[in-house]
């Protein structure tokens, strides 16, 4: 019987610590009703904090609809037993940084006024950044001479009506294309001259530097813009909505700290969240192992959208990233893969992997957007970067498409890299070296398409067009250079210039150049015959950006291809436009562009296509259809329809989250940092 009682005790005790032990469910629900809370389903918490305090390992912390303004730290698991943090299915969870703007009064006609204990970087109407109120409306002015401190141009500061102290000059230098935020501190609208405070050492102004003057509430003139003054203790937000009814959505980021933060802990599973609206960070994971992050929308930060940083074994899929200062971010960090993304619209760069960071995979991911300030890349790496993966991505519309310094031991392949301001692909500054480039399709640049400027590439199975007359490829001073079955192009009705650059010169013919240097014997020079592409391609020349209209654009390259008549694409927007004039210099678009432009611009000119669905696989007449060593196409195969979808693998299903509509891209007057 003794035996028999103790087998009993051991028993319970066994499934009481089995119970405790046991992984639970914890409920939040920022509309909770409930008097007393525990976490069930009938009882949930209102606040995701309330709920992180009682998480053990292997714990599922499941968030129901709402909005929760809350900076969260995530607690780990352990091996086996994460702890996970996820939105109900179907319902929509946004963890906010920003504050609603409430206290609305009548300032002035239909501009209103409304106080904060801050100020804002940034104004949102249903997670929509509005314009600053600026001048000009679009576009630049150009400083006709600088004397220290003090901008002159008569032409322009003379007409003003209104003193500006208080506002604030955005500065485009032309020693670098530096950009950076002043404040004014005098107007002498007498002699044409606007005193401001460089704030950091770099900010060095000088003559032809484009300006535009903005925030201050005597330039708001149209619905949308909005300005910020300092009064006494406060901070004075003055706006002219498009609706009064969108006084009640206006926002304000006001979280600097990170919106989401898993630092110093293992084993941690995040799905489902909309993070959104931060003055700094949206999602950070920091000095942390096993992280998985997936079908997250993180959007509108005015920092980084998702960072990483000294991290082991990390994966972020399927999630989009959009309207970020920054895109995603990768730091110091190893075992860290990047899948099925879509990373768009950044302030500066989509992706960037630096800092000794190493055996990073991204992959099938649509990157793209990428075209505002400073030296904008959808892909950039620097700084001791080794053994990285970039296969099947698409990367559409950028500054520079992978720009790569200090970086080696990499893997390149089956990536689209689509229309970009410089070069498509950079092997930069003599130190990024031992890459394999194999089967990507890299087209429509304003330089050559690549650039090689270290040693041993091992380059097979590409296509490479420029689509204007820049030469197609640069090989200078590279030792351990290997080419096979590539096809090179540049455009119809180039003739005489130059195709490619080695050591041994200028080359105007593809026979030269394999001549005089010995590669790539078994590649071809002809058109690919994509199925559906632009015929041509240029780009605004930013040196005379500030004489654009939003009809007459100044074109760098490329006119020597163009015809009154043809359609053209500008930034890759959709929208079919025709050329109604051509100059010497400029093309004349109708219909014109919502404001000038701000960076060079790309246009893609279709010819008498007016069919702008991109598709740069090969039909089967195609020079490279039969090129590759296994007797089918060279180049990449990705479907650019599908992973615009956000349908990776083509199976006629969406793998990204639904994108809420107010978040889809419009047009709007693109904003200073």
């Amino acid at each position: 019987m003794r035996t028999i009682h103790y087998h009993l005790s051991v028993f319970l005790i066994l499934l009481s610590v089995c119970h405790i032990c046991a992984a639970r469910q914890i409920y939040v629900h920022a509309g909770s009703q409930s008097r007393s809370t525990d976490g069930s389903q009938d009882r949930p918490f209102k606040t995701i904090t309330d709920a992180l305090k009682i998480v053990r390992a292997g714990d599922t912390v499941i968030v129901r609809e709402g909005v929760y303004r809350e900076s969260l730290r995530m607690p780990g698991g352990q091996p086996g037993k994460p702890v996970s943090l996820q939105a109900a299915e179907g319902e929509r969870v946004v963890l906010s940084g920003a504050v609603p703007v409430t206290g609305w009064k009548e300032y002035r006609d239909k501009i209103y006024v409304a106080s904060l204990n801050f100020k804002p970087e940034r104004l949102l109407v249903n997670n929509h950044a509005q314009p600053v109120a600026r001048l000009p409306e679009d576009g630049w002015w150009t400083a006709k001479a600088v004397e220290e401190q003090t901008i002159i141009d008569a032409e322009k500061l003379r007409t003003l009506d209104s003193d500006l102290v208080g506002g604030e000059a955005y500065i485009m230098t032309m020693h670098g294309h530096v950009y950076f935020t002043v404040p004014i501190t005098s107007l002498d609208r007498v002699n044409g001259k606007l005193t401001v405070i460089p704030q950091k050492r770099s900010m060095v102004m000088g003559k032809d530097d484009k300006y535009f003057l903005k925030n201050h509430p005597s330039l708001i003139d149209s619905p949308g813009d909005w300005a910020v003054l300092k009064h006494e203790d406060a901070w004075r937000i003055y706006f002219w909505p498009v609706a009064v009814a969108d006084l009640d959505a206006v926002e304000a980021p006001c979280e600097r700290r990170t919106i989401l933060h898993v630092d110093r802990v293992k084993h941690v599973r995040i799905s489902g969240l909309e993070i959104a609206a931060g003055a700094l960070n949206g999602l950070e994971v920091t000095r942390s192992e096993d992280v998985v992050i997936e079908r997250c929308i993180v959007h509108n930060h005015g920092s980084r959208g998702i960072q990483l940083r000294d991290v082991n074994d990390i994966t972020v899929r399927r999630c989009i990233c959009l309207y970020n200062y920054y895109g995603v971010i990768l730091i110091e960090s190893k075992g860290v893969v990047v899948e099925e993304n879509e990373i768009g619209y950044s302030g500066v760069d989509g992706l960037i992997i630096s800092w000794k960071t190493s055996d990073v995979t991204a992959r099938r991911n649509y990157i793209h957007h990428h075209l505002l300030w400073g030296h904008p890349d959808n892909i950039q790496l620097y700084q001791g970067v080794t053994n990285v993966r970039l296969t099947d991505n698409l990367l559409l519309g950028s500054g520079q498409g992978i720009m790569m310094q200090e970086t080696s031991d990499g893997l390149i392949q089956g990536n689209m890299v689509v229309g970009c301001m410089a070069v498509p692909v950079i092997f930069g500054h003599k130190n990024a070296e031992n890459y394999r480039v194999h089967n990507n399709t890299i087209v429509f640049g304003g330089g050559v398409c690549m650039s090689l400027t270290a040693h041993y590439y091992d380059v097979q199975e590409n296509i490479f067009v420029t689509g204007q007359s820049s030469p197609m490829y640069s090989v200078i001073g590279v030792r351990g250079y290997e080419g096979r079955r590539n096809v090179f192009f540049n455009a119809q009705g180039i003739k005489g210039r130059p195709i490619m650059v080695s050591d041994r010169g200028w080359h105007r013919t593809f026979r030269e150049y394999r001549g005089k240097t010995g590669y790539d014997q078994e590649s071809v020079f002809g058109d690919p015959r994509f199925r559906n592409a632009p015929e041509s391609f240029a780009v605004v020349d930013d040196r005379r950006i500030s004489d654009c209209s939003r009809e007459t654009l100044y074109l760098r390259k490329g006119l020597e291809t163009l015809r009154p008549g043809d359609f053209v694409e500008v930034n890759f927007d959709g929208v079919l436009r025709r050329i109604v004039d051509l100059g010497r210099e400029t093309i004349t678009i109708s219909p014109a562009l919502p404001a000038k432009p701000l960076t060079p611009s790309l246009i893609c000119c279709w010819g008498r296509n007016d069919n702008l669905s991109l598709d740069l696989r090969l039909q089967a007449n195609s020079p490279g259809a039969t090129l590759s060593e296994s007797g089918g196409p060279v180049g990449s195969t990705i479907d650019i329809a599908a992973y615009q979808r956000g349908d990776f693998d083509a199976d006629g299903r969406r793998d990204l989250p639904a994108l809420p509509a107010e978040l889809e891209p419009k047009q709007e007057k693109a904003e200073a940092d």
